[in-house]
């Protein structure tokens, strides 16, 4: 039996990064080793770019929040999956802004990242679109039976519905976006499917723009990881998340 092992974390928001989330990411890919890496978006936060963003934001620019979230691409995760966030894609919508600062900002900011990417040899790039004209213009990624998004939808039902759009029966569906922990199952004749969102891996605290929204006491910090079937592309997720003050992970498994 040829088994992958594989790993996703995501939501890290650029500058808004995690210290304690991101070194303890970095130390268990040393450990797990996986051959998948997965993002599953929002790499950086760009929230000058943000509709309704304060003076604040929109003054505090996009160079740290740009290095940040290389930092991450290129030392930390080093995806060979990338899948493209709402707030990833906030820089090619300020393209085709009138202010002509604005519009060269953020056409740096795309190559930046789309060059850190390739650097790293980042195999699949999706854009954040439910339409596109080929895989990689979709925003959804398939390698044998674990399915993921960087998500559309939010809420309680965010995670159902998300596992019940993308998922084919066996299909373990994960997402990013929504910064929580849940986990679903999806009756099916044929196989369950089972549905599981990323957490994410910024300083919750740091989130600002939404300190009073209730859905954000829900926000926990981690990421996913788990193992594929070569063969037959059975797939199981396990969790990493915060106990007793620090991270705590699979790293081993056995089949008895």
């Amino acid at each position: 039996m040829s088994i992958i092992r594989w790993v996703a974390a995501g939501d890290n928001h650029g500058h808004l990064a995690d210290e304690e989330t991101v070194d303890a990411l970095g130390a268990f890919i040393g450990r797990w080793k996986p051959t998948i890496r997965i993002h599953l978006g929002d790499c950086f936060d760009f929230g000058a770019w943000r509709r309704g963003a304060t003076v604040d934001e929109q003054e505090e620019g996009i160079s740290e929040d740009l290095k940040a979230g290389n930092y991450f691409l290129r030392k930390v995760l080093k995806p060979t999956i990338f899948m493209q966030g709402n707030h990833d894609i906030r820089a090619e919508e300020q393209i085709l802004s009138r202010n002509g600062d604005r519009r060269e900002n953020a056409m740096h900011a795309v190559q930046s990242y789309t060059d850190t990417l390739q650097d790293i040899g980042c195999r699949e790039f999706h854009r954040y679109s439910v339409k596109g004209k080929t895989e990689e213009g979709v925003n959804r990624f398939r390698v044998g039976k674990l399915t993921g998004t960087h998500g559309f939808k939010t809420g309680v039902a965010g995670t159902r519905e998300t596992a019940r759009t993308l998922g084919r029966p066996g299909d373990v569906v994960i997402h990013g976006h929504t910064h929580d922990f849940a986990l679903c199952t999806i009756e099916h004749l044929e196989a369950s499917i089972v549905g599981v969102s990323g957490m994410c891996c910024m300083d919750i605290d740091k989130a600002d723009y939404a300190l009073r929204r209730l859905a954000t006491t829900k926000w926990v910090n981690g990421w996913l990881h788990g193992v594929i079937d070569e063969k037959t592309g059975d797939c199981k997720v396990w969790t990493a998340h915060r106990f007793q003050g620090k991270f705590i992970c699979s790293t081993a498994y056995d089949l008895i």
